[in-house]
């Protein structure tokens, strides 16, 4: 309730316009600052507005954009920070004046810096929310930052509220059961102690080492994984270094913690360990070897990057555990053991179980995770590594990390004398490292203890440890945002040219990878499928002239002239004479249908052996496809989907890869199908009216090209390019409102959303009567060239027989015009399901792109001819 009125006599938009919230993850939408932050409030004036940003602490960073307010951003325009995010998503929330305002762990995904600076801000509009009737309510990244809040309200594990006051009432109370008090203090007491038993993923770092020594420090060569003057830069940003002349030498059994800024080459450090990439200069070395050198697998045994983020695949619990299938029943449950995870397992059904993926409620996301944050410290202990690599800032740490997450890694990290390296987003993980790197701009610029570091004046460590402390003497605000803007520009144009670079030259490597040959070389294993499927298009293609030449008989019998009686004769003998002929149109009737029902059935046949055996040969040549270019998929480097989206890639797998088996069967029994008809048709108009047969094969032609017009009217219907799709299109709207509904929803924004569609909408088909009157005179052309024979080879047959009665009769004409009307028939019909070629050229280079990529990285090098051999291609 809310002020005594439950929430469900209020109404919704009214509601949602008066209680907003600021989450860990904003949503920003595809569209300039302005819109963005008039979201929360769709009437507000631009002076509004700009009050709302400078209240968020975004109006500098805005106005230093290239259009101000009006610059897009997103994936589309400028890319924004998460504490830039978070800031348009909290003037978005200010904007419509809330009475009450809900902060949910709002600076947990930034860094120190920014946290600092956007916890400053939530303690302004905190302390101005009295003045302005407004309450605001904050679920805290850490208890420091609510010590002087009015109320602290502390819920247990339940959700039951077990302890209200303030802060210093809550430290005053002693014991730690939650009913008698002390929770709170407990809480406090264990944030503010360091790395302890219980909130210290490493505190018992030194004791399970028993008294294991480091190598001595001065020594590099030592180094059980080294960095030895690495340059790196990623393929999607070839002209951006990364990594400039890197070195770092990491210790056998320690515990290495790499900070930095963002965007200094920590996380690249990781990779390069990893062998994800491979660096452009230098090398990096595991137990005094090159990396290179050793088989992918094996090192990645060896060297585990641990990923605590990372989802449950879609099968049993013990593959999730044990992907490769090849360890046995006691490891994957000794591991779980060790990982504490193996009573939670056999609690939901035992390692058998299917992992349910799709679990919405706050409560299934957070057992989820715990359970899947054991499972992958499960599948490392199964692994047994010798260097153990962790990001933190990926790893769902926080104050209240889940007990059980915490033993699992410090067993994993503490025993059989495992090394370390940790990018560091945590005061205990310093703390607690035998060294600290500090990485700026590609290279190490301090490394040794955090006590060494800390004594160190001026060094960029202790301005990093004392900025996270509240200390703001090494920087100025105002100078720092300024340069982060013009950096960030400056970034952004050239990662704009850097993609557009990369982008050129892979669509060159792709239309260079076309060969039609190679293409319908593809399909020769399936050769006495094509030759039966050939065979039955010969039979289709004869039976289209069948069915006129049949139909004019038909006609004939109807139309068959009656002589009349003579004067002289009697009844009877006409009488007679009428029998005999009706009895010759009933003889012919029921054998003319018989020939119905026969050319029926061989339709039935031949056209499903036709399209039985094409289908399966083109079923068979897909299969294939697809494995090879999946084997050939999962054999590339990372730097491979780094120049790719998801969605180019599923669909290359998808689409590309289905058009393939038009080089094979699709045109085979176009080209027989048509080529049988024609010249059957024009066959059979020949010997019964050969004049006539001359001037349809003139009109062929003509009837031909309204065919394809027709075919090509269609594909372009059907065939539409979604790449050149925006953000501000029908698709980009539905899919950006669909992905962010919770956002939407708590905004109020349904009806204007509603309306950018339909603006979208009106701006894709700007002029639909003009283009649905184009549309309708294609579809009508054809038509209208194909009548406009007919008539006047109608009219021609009709002369022929006038003046040359004597040479041609009734019949003849008939079934010469329905032999080539089927025949033409035939064309309209064999032409259904045609796929546009050019499409299929591009979607087929795709695909020998994509087969011919030989991969620096190959996990599975001895299978990449196998899989080849699978397609039947060349080895590159």
């Amino acid at each position: 309730a809310i002020d005594g009125v439950d929430l469900r006599d209020f109404n919704v938009h009214y509601l949602r316009s008066k209680v907003r919230s600021v989450e860990a993850e904003p949503v920003v939408f595809e569209t300039s600052v302005a819109a963005n932050i008039q979201l929360g409030r769709p009437n507000a004036t631009r002076k509004e507005i700009k009050r709302a940003a400078e209240m968020a602490g975004i109006h500098d960073f805005v106005m230093a954009l290239p259009d101000a307010y009006n610059s897009v951003i997103g994936d589309w325009g400028v890319q924004l920070t998460a504490a830039q995010m978070q800031r348009i998503a909290l003037a978005r929330a200010l904007i419509s004046h809330p009475k009450v305002l809900i902060f949910d762990k709002a600076t947990s995904a930034l860094d120190s810096k920014s946290a600092e600076d956007l916890q400053d801000t939530i303690d302004d509009l905190a302390a101005r929310g009295g003045r302005d009737l407004r309450t605001t309510i904050v679920i805290p990244t850490r208890l420091s930052t609510i010590w002087h809040v009015d109320t602290i309200v502390v819920l247990d594990e339940r959700g039951r509220a077990v302890e209200i006051g303030t802060h210093d009432e809550l430290m005053s109370r002693a014991g730690a059961d939650p009913v008698t008090g002390g929770y709170y203090r407990r809480l406090v007491e264990r944030e503010n102690s360091g790395p302890t038993a219980n909130d210290s993923l490493f505190s018992l770092r030194s004791s399970l080492k028993k008294g294991a020594q480091l190598v001595n420090e001065g020594s590099f060569d030592n180094g059980i994984v080294k960095f030895r003057n690495v340059s790196f830069s990623y393929p999607a940003r070839p002209h951006h270094m990364v990594m400039n002349r890197f070195s770092l030498s990491v210790r056998p059994g320690e515990l290495l913690a790499l900070v930095g800024p963002r965007g200094g080459g920590k996380l690249t450090a990781l990779a390069l360990a990893e062998r994800f990439y491979d660096p452009a200069m230098g090398t990096v070395e595991f137990e005094g070897r090159d990396l290179r050198e050793y088989d992918v697998i094996r090192l990645r045994e060896r060297i585990c990057f641990l990923q605590l983020d990372a989802p449950l695949l879609s099968t049993s619990i013990a593959r999730n555990v044990d992907p490769t299938g090849r360890r046995s029943q006691r490891d994957i449950e000794q591991a779980c053991g060790m990982a504490g995870v193996h009573g939670d397992i056999l609690s939901v059904g035992g390692y058998g179980a299917e992992v349910r993926a799709g679990e919405t409620s706050p409560s299934a996301r957070q057992r989820s995770m715990s359970f899947r944050q054991r499972i992958a410290i499960a599948n490392a202990f199964l692994r047994k590594p010798k260097v153990v690599l962790l990001d933190e800032a990926t790893s769902a740490f926080d104050n209240e990390l889940d007990a059980t997450v915490q033993d699992a890694l410090e067993r994993l990290l503490t025993t059989e004398g495992r090394t370390a390296i940790v990018v560091a987003h945590r005061n205990a993980t310093l703390r607690a490292a035998d060294r600290i790197a500090f990485v700026l701009k590609g290279r190490v610029r301090e490394i040794g203890t955090h006590a060494e570091l800390m004594n160190k004046s001026g060094g960029k460590y202790k301005q990093l440890v004392d900025a996270q402390r509240g200390t703001r003497e090494f920087f100025d605000v105002e100078s720092h945002l300024r340069m982060e803007v013009s950096t960030r520009l400056e970034e952004e144009d050239e990662e704009e040219e850097d993609a557009m670079e990369v982008e050129e030259q892979v669509d060159e490597g792709e239309m260079r990878a076309y060969d039609y040959q190679r293409a319908r070389r593809v399909a020769l294993r399936d050769a006495p499928l094509l030759a039966l499927g050939s065979f039955g298009s010969v039979a289709v293609g004869g039976l289209f002239p069948g069915w006129g030449l049949l139909f004019g008989y038909v006609i004939s019998v109807l139309f068959q002239r009656v002589p009349p009686c003579a004067t002289s004769n009697s009844g009877d003998s006409c009488s007679a004479v009428n029998e005999s002929i009706a009895g010759d149109a009933r003889d012919k009737s029921i054998q003319y249908g018989i020939y119905w029902i026969v050319i029926a059935v061989a339709c039935l046949i031949f056209s499903t052996l036709t399209f039985w055996a094409f289908g399966l040969a083109r079923e068979r040549l897909n299969r294939r496809t697809r494995e090879s270019s999946f084997a050939a998929l999962m054999r590339q480097d990372i730097a491979y989907f780094d120049r790719r989206s998801t969605w180019k890639t599923t669909y290359l797998l998808e689409g590309d890869v289905a058009r393939i088996h038009v080089f094979s069967g699709e045109p085979i029994r176009i080209i027989v199908t048509n080529l049988t008809s024609i010249v059957a048709g024009l066959a059979v108009a020949c010997v019964t009216m050969w004049p006539l047969a001359l001037v349809s094969l003139a009109f062929l032609p003509l009837s031909m090209a309204a065919t394809n017009v027709e075919v090509s009217a269609f594909l372009g219907e059907t065939e539409t390019d979604n790449e050149d799709e925006g953000f501000d299109s029908p698709g980009g709207i539905v899919l950006e409102t669909l992905l962010n509904i919770r956002t939407v929803s708590s905004l109020g924004i349904e009806r204007q959303r509603y309306n950018d569609y339909r603006r979208a909408l009106s701006r894709a088909e700007p002029n639909f009567a003009c283009v649905g009157f184009l549309s309708g005179f294609i579809s009508a052309l054809p038509p209208l060239i194909q009548q406009s024979s007919n008539a006047l080879i109608y009219w021609w047959g009709g002369w022929l027989l006038f003046y040359y009665g004597h040479l041609y009769t009734f019949q003849d004409l008939v079934i010469s015009l329905f032999s080539l009307s089927s025949a033409l028939l035939s064309l309209g019909a064999s032409a259904s399901g045609i796929t546009n070629h050019k499409v299929c050229e591009r979607s087929a280079g795709r695909v020998f792109y994509l087969l011919d990529r030989k991969s620096s990285i190959d996990p599975h090098p001895e299978r990449k001819e196998e899989s080849a051999l699978a397609l039947d291609v060349e080895v590159s």
